[in-house]
């Protein structure tokens, strides 16, 4: 009986600690990967809202038959009507917005041709025109 009990042996400290290190410097390496691309996907996530936002503005202003305004600056977008009543608020983490208006006539027609907007050190603008989903990448000089 004793000799069975002294057959069965476990893992030692220091292999435990040497598997625990190796796991370690793996999520090391692999951890800021992870990291990166949940921001990139989430960043995407942003831009497609914006983009989806800006096409039910357009038909949000048709439907009801009025003056809707799109005010971006810093990171935040606000929806108001006519009556300078803001309809909705969004505040965004990785976009960023120089100041700009875009006004949505009854018609559902964006008066500007474009939105623009910052991502990281990159600049993008797409286009608003109706039927158009082309988007450009411009750097400022």
């Amino acid at each position: 009986m004793k000799t069975a009990i002294a057959n069965l042996r476990g893992f030692t400290l220091i292999e435990l600690m040497v598997v625990m290190a190796i796991i370690a410097i793996l999520m090391s390496l692999v951890g800021p990967l992870v990291v990166n691309s949940l921001q990139k996907s989430q960043a995407k996530v942003e831009v497609m809202t914006i983009k989806r936002w800006s096409k039910n503005i357009s038909i949000r202003a048709f439907m009801t038959q009025q003056v809707l305004l799109l005010e971006l600056n810093g990171k935040s977008a606000k929806l108001i009507n006519e009556q300078n009543v803001v309809i909705k608020s969004v505040d965004f983490e990785y976009l960023y917005f120089q100041p700009q208006s875009i006004e949505f006539n009854s018609n559902g027609y964006a008066l500007q041709g474009s939105l623009q907007y910052q991502l990281k050190e990159n600049r993008f603008e797409f286009s608003l025109e109706q039927g158009s989903n082309s988007m450009s990448q411009y750097v400022s000089r």
